[in-house]
């Protein structure tokens, strides 16, 4: 199997997407264009990584494709794409660490494991994204889940995905961005774009499983009530909500984490 580490930037690294919206579209449009032959991804707010499986032909029309995706979308002119041949499995497992570990190596705000632009989540079930599932086992046959968790320094026990009291317990507001989250849809939430659509009815679906009000749930989404009650008994995929579970799972790994350091003494960790 051949893969390749591809980098994309601009000269002296000016921001290509700089708010959450623009990330989001760049991971939508990067995984699309990738056909289905990409391991690994890393958005930041002015490059982006990508692991890519398959034959230098096939990886090269890859990174066009991507590259003319990226253009299209960056608000600074995209270089071209800069790759190197990923040499062995312990080549590709320092790989793959790096691109996890991005958002925290750059400094960036937040915990990297729920960084929207890294594919962390998405290696994780927390996220679904539409289009073609990432292909790391392709590139790491023995990939599990907790490889991830421990690249970003979340232990290495699986996650158990939110039961029905954790639900019930989350409330509606924090119900509703893991929701968002967990489909890549603008937190914001406007619109009828299909992804958030697919949000409001995973919130709706999964609070009427756990027990929680649905006028609570209409109050975090803007939305009337009696269309909260219509999305909440509508068809979705499990997938989608095994998705928001574990992405709730995952935020409260990461808060236990975090609880951990504080109380750590520095010269103990």
């Amino acid at each position: 199997m051949d893969l390749w580490h591809v980098t994309w930037a601009t000269e002296g690294r000016n921001p290509l997407f700089p708010d959450e919206g623009a990330r989001l579209r760049a991971v939508a449009a990067l995984v699309e264009a990738a056909a289905g032959d990409l391991a690994l991804f890393c958005v930041v707010d002015e490059h982006v990584h990508a692991v890519l499986c398959g034959g230098r032909a096939l990886a090269a029309r890859r990174v066009r494709a991507i590259t003319r995706r990226l253009r299209g979308l960056a608000v600074a002119p995209v270089d071209a794409a800069r790759w190197k041949p990923i040499q062995d499995r312990r080549h590709m497992e320092t790989v793959r660490d790096y691109v996890l570990r991005q958002p925290s190596h750059h400094g960036l705000p937040g915990p990297a494991a729920l960084h929207s632009g890294s594919c962390c989540p998405d290696l994780l079930g927390a996220r679904r994204l539409p289009g073609p599932v990432l292909c790391v086992t392709r590139a790491l046959p023995r990939f599990r889940p907790v490889d991830a968790l421990g690249a970003v320094g979340l232990g290495w026990a699986a996650l158990a995905p939110a039961g029905p009291d954790a639900l019930r317990a989350v409330g509606a507001r924090r119900l509703v961005a893991a929701a968002a989250a967990a489909v890549g849809a603008d937190p914001a939430l406007g619109g009828k774009d299909p992804g958030v659509v697919l949000a409001r009815r995973a919130a709706a679906v999964l609070a009427r499983q756990g027990g929680l009000p649905l006028g609570e749930v209409a109050w975090a989404l803007h939305a009337a009530p009696c269309s909260v009650r219509r999305l909440a008994v509508q068809p979705i995929d499990p997938a989608i909500t095994a998705a928001v579970r574990l992405r709730l799972a995952l935020e409260d790994r990461v808060a236990a984490t975090e609880r951990t350091k504080t109380r750590t003494p520095p010269e103990e960790r």
